[in-house]
């Protein structure tokens, strides 16, 4: 294998009698940009009232460093804390409500998202 094998990952030589067809194998690198559900962490973690807000990292993630921060109605944060999987997109019969910018900015307000939702919830006052 020549230098341009070499610097490209490979190569392989195909003969057709007088000639030598010479093809560059390139390595193709595989780069997630959504997060795989089961391959996560919880960073922090709050529950107000009803709601639980966590701070995700997704392993292999690139997208915001795999940082997600997602707000959960009607689930308590033990149950949360023992998801095997949590796919942070938004679909039926998701318990997933809000997202925020993997920041502080975000996690505090998701923090007001939650405590607005509680006083609402516990009377405090009508939206």
């Amino acid at each position: 294998m020549g230098a341009l094998g070499i610097l490209s990952g490979g190569s392989s030589d195909k003969n057709c009698g007088s000639c030598t067809l010479r093809e560059t194998v390139t390595k193709k690198e595989y780069v997630n940009i959504n997060p795989v559900p089961h391959r996560f962490e919880i960073m922090k973690s709050k529950q107000i009232g009803n709601y639980v807000l966590c701070q995700i990292k997704y392993i292999d993630c690139i997208n915001y460093e795999g940082i997600k921060i997602v707000v959960f109605d009607g689930i308590e944060l033990t149950d949360v804390l023992e998801m095997k999987g949590i796919d942070p997109h938004f679909f039926k019969d998701n318990k997933i409500i809000a997202r925020f910018k993997p920041d502080r900015f975000g996690w505090k307000s998701a923090v007001l998202l939650c405590c607005e939702l509680y006083k609402r919830d516990i009377g405090v006052y009508e939206i």
